[in-house]
């Protein structure tokens, strides 16, 4: 008889896989504190409220809402049917040139924060926080 085979990963790899989700969970946590300590956050939001509105996501999103008011009804159109009607569309619908600048901000943000870090360490004084004004200030 030959051995069975089945398709769950080695014990091994099961490890691996869940210190590496552990990490980057520990690391989004890290970066999401760093993001609001720095006011970073409230930048970047801003940022994509201005491009979204600027490219006409933000009229597109809404004339979607209505559609679906008009079509089921205002009162029987709850805020969460609405969220749950539009979201899969209003994601998918982000020009990637706004989801590759907005990631690109991150990735700054997270090397300059890094970088300070290291600084901070070298020196054995605490974080300097957010020196730099801001990603693409």
């Amino acid at each position: 008889m030959s051995p069975s085979y089945t398709s769950r990963a080695p014990r091994s790899s099961r490890r691996t896989l869940a210190s590496r989700n552990t990490r980057d969970k520990k690391a989004r946590e890290q970066l999401e504190r760093a993001l609001t300590h720095s006011g970073e956050r409230e930048r970047l939001k801003e940022f994509l409220r201005e491009k979204l509105k600027e490219c006409g996501w933000k009229d597109d999103l809404a004339k979607r809402c209505k559609e679906i008011m008009k079509d089921r009804g205002v009162k029987e159109t709850s805020v969460d049917y609405l969220v749950k009607a539009v979201t899969p569309t209003a994601q998918s619908s982000v020009p990637n040139s706004i989801k590759a600048a907005f990631l690109e901000k991150i990735r700054t943000f997270s090397e300059i924060a890094k970088k300070e870090e290291g600084q901070s360490k070298k020196k054995g004084s605490p974080s300097p926080g957010n020196r730099h004004g801001g990603v693409g200030a």
